[in-house]
């Protein structure tokens, strides 16, 4: 009986899809009448990670607030799975040629930067002489622009989830990219057309809505609201800057990576079911959806629980998932 194989990396990325669900697309329990042998799929566990900051008048406490929150953030990637990450910075300003670029030395941060947690301090510790007209979507847009592809090189990678975050307390200026469904569309073509691929979050401020913590103008975040409903992952990826939770409710976001980019191999075959095998490094997980992995029918997915001892396996350890492919009904 041959085999389909399905190789990651030390984690396989979870990228949640909107479900087209038709029962004939799923696999039965019982033997199919036809098995057929496909090639063997490959999943990059990568995230790029994209913090988009507001460098305005207003931003210096709110900037603060998030440096010093912003190891619990990383914790979260070494917690349940490893997550090769990468993280950049840039701003809502665009008035200048520097639009776009990813700031700091070095300016992308992964597991492997030394003294990581303090690089990327001091990479989002971006001040407050911005410009006053808030750009978060055009600072995104930027980043992928071939004027920066030299200086951003090394950041974003094909086959990587990305995920934006924007820290702002203004609703968006943008001028390029100022509506939201024309932005979610341009990120998705960046991703190859894939939006499981694409995640979004905002800590914002809405105006009047918590006492002592005003926003930059009298207009709610409408425009990235709009956004953050587009995305996969939503609709519980926002929070309010001046939350006193802030540094928990950010680590949520990190926990969200994780299982929209971290713990799913969605499959291009059906499986039978019953044929299933996932191996971790030398280690075979069992059929649990805890210490384990489950078969997901709906999304034709294997998910792989939190529980799964990690560090059990030398790092680059890959997971392994063997299947008998049938053809869809």
């Amino acid at each position: 009986m041959k085999k389909q194989l399905v190789l990651a990396s030390s984690i396989v990325f979870l990228l949640a899809c909107d479900g087209g669900k038709s029962p004939k697309q799923y696999a039965t329990p019982n033997p199919p009448a036809e098995k057929v042998q496909d090639e063997g799929e490959v999943f990059s566990p990568t995230a790029d990670i994209l913090f988009v900051v507001d460098d305005s008048g207003s931003m210096s406490g709110h900037q603060q607030n998030l440096i010093a929150n912003i190891s619990t953030f990383i914790a979260e990637f070494t917690k349940g799975a490893r997550l090769d990450y990468h993280i950049g910075v840039v701003t809502t300003d665009t008035d200048g040629y520097t639009a776009g670029r990813l700031v700091g030395s070095p300016n992308v941060v992964t597991p492997t930067t030394p003294d990581h947690d303090n690089v990327l301090r001091a990479n989002l510790n971006r001040g407050t002489s911005g410009s006053a007209t808030e750009k978060s979507f055009d600072g995104a847009y930027h980043v992928f622009t071939p004027a920066n592809a030299a200086a951003n090189a090394g950041f974003i990678r094909p086959a990587a989830a990305l995920a934006v975050i924007f820290i702002t307390d203004a609703e968006d200026q943008s001028t390029v990219m100022g509506d939201p469904k024309l932005f979610y569309d341009f990120l998705v073509k960046q991703k190859n057309n894939d939006p499981r691929k694409v995640l979004g979050y905002g800590a914002l401020v809405v105006p009047n809505e918590m006492p002592n913590c005003y926003a930059d103008g009298y207009n709610p975040p409408t425009t990235i609201f709009d956004f953050l409903k587009l995305v996969v992952n939503g609709p519980s990826n926002d929070l309010r800057l001046c939350a006193p939770d802030f540094g928990k409710r950010l680590s949520a976001f990190a926990q969200n990576i994780v299982t929209n980019a971290g713990r799913t191999i969605f499959l291009t075959r059906l499986p039978w079911a019953p044929s299933i095998k996932v191996v971790y490094g030398t280690l075979d997980l069992p059929s649990d959806p805890e210490v384990g992995w489950m078969y997901d029918r709906e999304r034709n997915a294997i998910v792989l629980g939190e529980g799964i001892p990690w560090d059990s396996q030398p790092l680059g350890s890959q997971v392994k998932v063997y299947f008998d492919a049938i053809s869809p009904k």
